[in-house]
């Protein structure tokens, strides 16, 4: 009897702190996540509406379909450089570096919170 509480014991512990699998949340997913859960209750409403209106227009139509997992420091530098320079062939136009600044803001507080929150190993910004 021991061994079977010991063994849900440690079931539950490793549901709790265990990985999302690979492939299994897309960036759109947690962006929408994120944004429900650690910054709406605690930025202000007009702070709020910026951070969804970058995601919508600028992160979401070009990284959205990615696994959080599959994300990487080279795929997030190529898509940064073509903020930067315009890409017409992927659809991206050329953005102020204010705009990146702030684009690659709010990714890098995504991706730090999803580390925090065992849905990414490391943060690729």
């Amino acid at each position: 009897m021991a061994n079977q509480n010991k063994y849900l014991y440690l079931t539950k512990i490793r549901e709790f702190y265990e990985y999302v699998e690979k492939d299994k949340i897309t960036l759109e997913e947690w962006l929408k996540k994120w944004i429900r859960i650690h910054k709406k209750p605690f930025v202000k409403p007009r702070t709020l509406q910026g951070y969804i209106e970058k995601i919508k227009t600028n992160i979401i139509p070009y990284l959205g379909n990615y696994p959080m997992q599959s994300l990487d420091r080279l795929i997030l530098q190529e898509y940064f450089s073509d903020l930067t320079t315009g890409n017409e062939k992927n659809g991206i136009k050329k953005y102020s570096p204010k705009t990146i600044k702030e684009i690659k803001s709010i990714l890098n507080m995504a991706f730090t919170d999803a580390e925090i929150d065992k849905i990414i190993k490391f943060n690729p910004i």
